[in-house]
């Protein structure tokens, strides 16, 4: 089970050769793009602190479940910023080719005509924000998984394998100072299942309430 839980969430070795975004391509998993956004995206720098503190406030009950819809609140943030100009563009242009704009009774009926047309159209900008927001809250919990597993490693004694979160390397210490490794496995598990459940449409606050719960218990004993 060790073996196969590091394997789910091990990441390819970075291949960004800019010495000065090295660490950004390392805690990326090895993705150029989002190693760029670390690297120059102050906002995308803090999405992930946000993500990895929820390693530290599931251990504290008056902090956990705050911590938890702000990871679910941070997510769809992202996501209407991702989406958004996308959105406006998309509604003027149909507003425009519907007659919007245009004088006349004509225009002015079409433009009436076209609420169904609007509607679809926002129907599947909401579709694809809601796929942004768990893209979004996704990438947050390979972070989050990485980082456990970053500390399995080192409270296993395999410290000298590569580490997803170079930069947390001392708080990932501690964590694998007084955490054991089945409990650490527990918690990698335990955003595996989140991640299912989000697969499968289960509401991103209630799926994050589960992982949050089973995060807090395996690492307060």
């Amino acid at each position: 089970m060790f073996s196969y839980a590091l394997g789910l969430v091990e990441s390819p070795p970075a291949m960004v050769r800019d010495a000065s975004r090295k660490s950004s391509a390392s805690i990326s998993g090895g993705h150029v793009g989002r190693a760029r956004r670390l690297a120059t995206d102050e906002q995308a720098r803090g999405r992930r602190e946000r993500a990895l503190g929820l390693a530290r406030d599931a251990a504290t009950p008056a902090r956990a479940y705050a911590a938890a819809e702000e990871l679910v609140a941070t997510a769809e943030a992202e996501a209407k910023a991702l989406t958004g100009d996308r959105n406006e563009a998309e509604t003027e242009e149909l507003r425009t080719a519907l007659g919007a704009g245009g004088t006349g009774k004509g225009a002015a009926g079409a433009l009436r005509g076209s609420a169904g047309a609007l509607k679809d159209l926002e129907k599947r900008q909401k579709s694809r924000q809601t796929r942004a927001s768990r893209d979004a809250l996704d990438r947050a919990l390979i972070d989050l998984a990485t980082y456990f597993r970053d500390a399995l490693l080192v409270s296993s004694g395999a410290g000298a394998v590569q580490a997803n979160h170079p930069d947390m390397a001392d708080k990932v210490a501690a964590m694998a100072a007084h955490v054991p490794p089945d409990r650490l496995l527990r918690c990698i598990e335990a955003v595996l299942s989140c991640r299912e459940a989000l697969a499968v449409n289960v509401k991103p606050k209630f799926a994050v309430d589960a992982l949050v719960a089973t995060v807090g218990q395996a690492l307060r004993g």
